[in-house]
């Protein structure tokens, strides 16, 4: 028994140390040694991801420079956020969804652009959009990914890719269209795979769990994406029901039962016609391959023309390349990338099925070789980051199987390992890099030149005090942002243009001299369709007559009528039958907390109507 017991304590990591108030030094001083090269590792994933994150916000400049070198507002950045926030002038903006979605990024860079003078406010929402785009874009990169795709040279590679070569033009340098690109990172999140048993939960604190809940949430409230990774979302808090990796989720869910609630309410007007589930099924085979597989690879430009031109197997030979990526992945693939495999899958269809069926795009694509319509490519954005992601999953589980085979040439050089899987992911798609980096970088509008009409008109707004209409032109060209006056001005359409009148419908609307009420003109409506014009009405609750004399051309009666709204639901309208003499028609409108009013003139039947005189009163 000595003997035994001497052998083992010769094995000890104490043993021969004849003053054991040395060893906590010891492992003090192996503590620190470990740590630096933590630290080391922490500050160079730091550096990684500024520069992919750098190169990416070069590169979205490179393909829009005129967000910066002469800004303006794109599309609704412009049109709908910055103008809610001016007419409201509230914080409770902050809260308003917006076509059936809540969307926080864009409300809250609207919020905070209502106090910056209005010639900065164009720098403010796009230096924001091209950030958010390459901030989610290069998320990828982190080595927490690691567990989805491995390589960190095909990652880097993605997140080039996802930031020009899936065409994402309509959400570049614009904040009311990023939360496509927010949905990159979101979606990666929720693909990381289960964390594995390790004995017995640790317990964290409560705000440890309410941290990673309410970022979940915040993720959630940026992006209305989270309806597709609500599934995944409830599988994986179920799956880490036993460990401390079930808080993101959760917040996901929440964030997807607001965004859920949000639609309800906002009672957005769905596609009225409906689809057959063979159109439908037809509509998804035709966008997945021509939206999905050629566009990152060909470009959307070539592979509009190919379909127009009816080159029928190029994308046959699509929809062949995602299905044998599939298979392949499924036969050879370990349980694990199987599972990654099906989790793209899903994201690719779910994606592209809301997409089809929820914007009304199915008659869209119903012919494998034929004419499709531009069809708004942010819908298919995510379903194109999900094939490229397949794509580099099959490339990483081809490179592994060469490397179980010649292990030896691999382990010598592991970078040419690396380099040569993200040359051959570029490689694949180097033609859509080239063809979708073009985008219309939009015109100059001398936005400098309307910052001093904006901020008058704020100024006035604000005090109570009579503002004139202003019209802004914003990029891209044919979007404008409409600041509605306080008075109506040009009832009469005496003036040489129709505005600050606008155009809807298809009826021929112009001002006319053969008829008049007052004055020498009129305006004339042939068909169905009109004129409509907004005003700013100040406090909520108040209530407007609006009035307008209308007749018909004599030929045949016509039906004439006010449709008032605040922008939202709240409505009201009155139809009339009109004859050859002039005819008073009235209506009764209650101002809202959206402080306008937008009135349109109506012509519901396909004969001609004349309209004069129309004037607002409010009462006091």
């Amino acid at each position: 028994m000595a003997k035994g017991t001497s052998d083992k304590s010769k094995n000890r990591p104490d043993a021969g140390v004849k003053n054991r108030a040395q060893i906590p030094a010891v492992s003090a001083h192996r503590t620190a040694t470990a740590e630096k090269p933590r630290s080391s590792r922490r500050g160079a994933v730091v550096w990684l991801y500024v520069g992919v994150f750098a190169a990416i916000f070069l590169l979205e400049f490179l393909r829009r420079p005129g967000a910066l070198l002469y800004p303006t507002l794109y599309f609704e950045d412009g049109v709908v956020f910055y103008r809610d926030q001016l007419l409201s002038a509230s914080i409770s903006t902050l809260f308003r969804p917006f076509n059936g979605y809540y969307l926080l990024a864009p409300r809250l860079i609207a919020f905070l652009a209502y106090f910056l003078p209005a010639r900065d406010v164009p720098y403010l929402f796009n230096v924001t959009g091209l950030g958010i785009g390459a901030a989610a874009a290069a998320a990828f990169c982190l080595p927490v990914f690691r567990q989805i795709l491995k390589s960190d040279a095909l990652r880097v590679a993605l997140c080039i890719l996802f930031a020009i070569a899936i065409d994402n033009t309509e959400s570049l340098a614009t904040t009311s269209n990023c939360f496509w690109l927010i949905g990159i990172p979101v979606i990666l999140l929720a693909m990381l795979p289960p964390a594995a048993p390790s004995g017995a939960p640790t317990s964290p604190r409560l705000w440890h769990h309410g941290t990673f809940v309410l970022a979940g949430a915040l993720l959630g409230l940026l992006t209305p994406l989270t309806v597709i990774v609500a599934p995944i979302a409830a599988w994986q808090i179920y799956r880490n029901r036993q460990s401390n990796r079930w808080q993101l989720p959760t917040g996901y869910l929440l964030a997807t039962v607001v965004q859920v609630a949000v639609y309800l309410i906002s009672a957005v007007p769905a596609d009225q016609k409906g689809s057959s589930l063979q159109a439908v099924i037809t509509a998804f085979l035709v966008a997945a391959a021509h939206r999905v597989v050629m566009s990152p690879i060909l470009g959307l430009r070539p592979s509009i023309s190919l379909m127009a031109q009816r080159v029928a197997w190029v994308p046959l030979l699509g929809l062949a390349l995602l299905e044998g990526i599939a298979f392949y992945l499924f036969l050879r693939g370990s349980r694990l990338v199987r599972l990654k495999t099906a989790l793209c899958l899903y994201i690719l269809g779910a994606n592209l099925l809301l997409s089809l069926i929820g914007k009304g795009l199915v008659p869209q694509f119903q012919q494998i070789g034929g004419d499709v319509l531009y069809g708004a490519p942010r819908y298919f954005f995510l379903s194109g980051c999900a094939f490229a992601l397949l794509v580099a999953l099959a490339i990483e589980q081809c490179a592994n199987g060469l490397f179980l085979r010649s292990p030896a040439t691999w382990s010598r050089a592991p970078w040419a390992k690396e380099l040569t899987m993200g040359l051959l992911l570029a490689a694949i798609f180097s033609p859509g890099l080239i063809a979708n980096f073009h985008c219309e970088s939009g015109e100059d509008f001398h936005w400098t030149g309307y910052g001093p009409l904006i901020d008058s008109w704020k100024q006035n707004a604000a005090r109570g005090l009579p503002a004139a209409a202003v019209v802004v032109p914003i990029n891209l060209p044919g979007w404008a942002l409409t600041l509605p006056g306080t008075s109506l001005t040009n009832g009469g359409f005496e003036e040489e243009t129709l505005g600050p009148w606008a155009i809807f419908g298809a009826a021929h609307t112009i001002v006319s001299t053969a008829q008049h009420h007052g004055g020498q003109k009129s305006l004339f409506v042939a068909g169905a369709g009109g004129a409509y014009t907004d005003l700013r009405t100040g406090t909520p609750g108040r209530k407007h007559l609006v009035t307008a004399w209308a007749r018909s051309d004599c030929s045949q009666p016509a039906s004439g009528g006010i449709w008032i709204h605040d922008g939202s639901t709240h409505q009201a309208s009155v139809t009339k039958q009109v004859g050859c003499a002039w005819e008073r028609i009235s209506l009764d409108f209650t101002s809202t907390d959206l402080h306008v009013m937008r009135i349109h003139l109506v012509n519901s039947s396909s004969s001609a109507l004349y309209w004069d005189d129309v004037m607002v009163s409010t009462e006091r």
